[in-house]
């Protein structure tokens, strides 16, 4: 009949919607990149959020409805790296294995996008290193007030390593980083 979609016709338009949610991820996707991109050329207090979605290609509304603030979106960049990192410490194959996991988790930080790494150089790697997200206070409780501050040392010192391998452009392979941090933190 005319004016009526046959069943085939009817999947190929479901195919081309999104769903909110699918449709949301690609939004946040977009400003997350579009800030990597910006965060590499100046100091997050210069970007403005017209230039942000101008060149993430989203509304102001779309911005808002994701992110207050530009801090936001480095506050999410650096959790989604430090879940990464819990997600490695819960791993049973690292049980008594520290250097497989120093391995594994400089090779992680090798493989992230390009963009991520260039703001880690930059701007990033000081919300990296002020992250509030303490992941190793999960793992690790503290009997005294001596071992909360080497768990503490432990974590900064960790970030900053990472940091510095980052700036340094990853020279040193994974396994010679691991073989550092293991005679660093015996």
């Amino acid at each position: 009949m005319p004016g009526e979609l046959n069943e085939k016709e009817i999947k190929k338009r479901n195919v081309l919607c999104l769903s909110n949610k699918e449709s949301n991820e690609i939004t946040k996707e977009c400003i997350r990149t579009a800030f990597l991109i910006l965060i590499f050329q100046k100091p997050i207090e210069k970007i403005t959020i017209t230039e942000l979605v101008s060149k993430a290609g989203v509304s102001r509304t779309a911005f808002y409805r994701n992110y207050e603030t530009k801090k936001d979106i480095a506050n999410e960049i650096v959790s989604d790296i430090l879940n990464d990192i819990e997600a490695s410490i819960k791993n049973p194959k690292y049980n008594n294995n520290d250097y497989e996991w120093y391995i594994d988790l400089f090779t992680a930080f090798s493989e992230i996008d390009g963009q991520l790494l260039n703001a880690l150089k930059g701007e990033g790697a000081s919300f990296l290193m002020l992250s509030s997200n303490s992941i190793f206070s999960m793992f690790f409780k503290p009997k005294t007030t001596e071992e909360f501050y080497m768990y503490t040392a432990w974590e900064c010192s960790i970030k900053h390593l990472l940091i510095e391998w980052i700036k340094k452009d990853m020279k040193e392979t994974p396994q010679e980083m691991a073989e550092i941090c293991c005679k660093i933190f015996k």
